[in-house]
């Protein structure tokens, strides 16, 4: 990119004065781009030289971003998975002797004793 481009001016800008505020910085643009940028896979040192040629551009964003989502929709399928297998049947302290109903409550139970022992 030639010099005085906006974006250029935008991502390499410094604070020329005044102060920053306390506590954590807020996130510059420069900040966020590079964020996207690695997200998608594409290399922050060299990405001004896809961006100079238009059309690889276009083709490098493209496959990172269809990198990104896959990556990102095999994450969450795992994620589930994981999160499926872990949950196991609750252990249930009220079942009938009779009949093994699980009832899941001691006044569940006791009417159900009434029902079941005259079966």
């Amino acid at each position: 990119m030639e010099k005085g481009r906006i974006a250029k001016d935008l991502l390499y800008g410094q604070l020329e004065h005044g102060s920053l505020f306390r506590g954590r910085p807020h996130l510059r643009f420069r900040d966020s781009c590079k964020r996207d940028l690695q997200s998608v896979f594409i290399d922050i040192n060299s990405w001004e030289d896809f961006a100079s040629e238009r059309s690889t551009w276009r083709l490098v964003v493209k496959s990172g971003v269809q990198r990104a989502k896959k990556d990102r929709r095999v994450k969450r399928a795992s994620s589930q998975q994981k999160r499926k297998a872990s949950i196991s049947p609750p252990v249930s302290l009220y079942i009938c002797d009779t009949c093994t109903k699980d009832c899941h409550s001691r006044i569940g139970l006791c009417s159900h004793r009434r029902s079941c022992s005259s079966i």
